[in-house]
């Protein structure tokens, strides 16, 4: 029997083509029919990435200097006039608020509206710093992890070239992977050192 001749036979009497998936659906049975993703199940598949992602952070920077680093209990809402403020990602790192985006690298153009995210989450957690941290494609290790600040954040210490320098400088977005920015916040007084003292 050739391929055209079983396509007839399985048209049989209504003439209408056979449909033949090899997609498994949710039994099991080759064939099966699957549904198309939709905007809810995306939502949930993208809030569960954006989870697994803060837990990665959290276990990361549990072991650099942040040993009560926990991912914030949400709290932050809008509904009609009331709104209740977003406290970032991570809590139990005093001082620092930490924002997680686990994207596409194609969104990174959003990177200033998610400073300004940061920044609205520092304010409400009264914390000193807001780090935006972004996930690398194929990079599972956090401290490898893009980790974005304004300059002026970091630059405490006075600099020659700074006395001269616009304001407008200090609010330009840097961008260094994480493991390069524990220590520097460490010695800023943020976090613990290797053997758990106080920088």
């Amino acid at each position: 029997m050739t391929a055209r001749d079983a396509l007839s036979a399985a048209q049989g009497a209504t003439g209408a083509s056979p449909v033949v998936s090899t997609v498994r659906g949710a039994t099991g049975a080759p064939g099966a029919r699957t549904a198309a993703p939709t905007a809810v199940s995306r939502g949930r598949a993208n809030s569960a990435k954006g989870k697994r992602a803060e837990r990665g952070l959290v276990v990361w920077l549990r072991a650099h200097g942040w040993p009560g680093a926990e991912r914030t209990v949400r709290t932050g809402h809008q509904s009609g006039n009331r709104v209740s403020p977003d406290r970032g990602d991570v809590d139990g790192t005093p001082g620092i608020v930490w924002q997680v985006k686990d994207v596409d690298d194609r969104s990174l153009w959003r990177v200033p509206t998610w400073l300004d995210d940061t920044e609205r989450q520092r304010r409400a957690a009264g914390a000193d710093l807001g780090v935006l941290v972004v996930k690398r494609h194929g990079q599972a290790d956090p401290g490898g992890w893009w980790a974005y600040v304004r300059l002026g954040d970091v630059l405490h210490e006075p600099l020659s070239w700074a006395q001269d320098a616009p304001p407008e400088l200090f609010a330009v977005p840097m961008r260094i992977a994480l493991a390069d920015l524990a220590p520097i916040l460490r010695h800023q007084g943020y976090g613990t050192t290797a053997d758990g003292d106080l920088p």
